[in-house]
């Protein structure tokens, strides 16, 4: 992990699963980056400016570049406390991503991973 060449991601971005296909819009607000990712991990999620966006060890570690559990409020309040140390591009872009969709709701999604992890690791034990 580093910081990433093309800079801040910021706003609401869109990821695709290269599994299925599917693509998946969640808010975004890093600038380090994955750039290499283990050879056992399942690539979960992948965008131009982000390429190892989502990842999986197992049946036990998931890992997300994007915030799944910012929401737009908590976002535009980041603009506003942290904006000015960013490109006011980025800013701009950001900011008007929201205006665009709204990010999806995977919370069900890991919540079902987290309940498979925690009956693995108790079958186990």
């Amino acid at each position: 992990m580093r910081k990433f060449d093309g800079g801040w991601q910021v706003g609401l971005k869109t990821y695709r699963n290269p599994q299925t296909g599917g693509l998946t819009r969640l808010l975004a607000w890093h600038q380090d980056q994955v750039l290499s990712a283990p050879d056992d991990a399942l690539l979960l999620a992948t965008a131009p400016e982000c390429r190892f966006a989502a990842l999986q060890w197992g049946d036990t570690l998931r890992t997300y570049q994007a915030h799944p559990e910012f929401t737009p409020d908590y976002l535009m309040g980041l603009f506003e406390v942290r904006g000015a140390a960013l490109d006011p591009e980025v800013v701009r872009a950001g900011r008007e991503s929201l205006t665009e969709a709204v990010p999806d709701d995977i919370s069900g999604e890991i919540a079902e991973f987290l309940v498979a992890a925690a009956t693995q690791r108790d079958a186990r034990a």
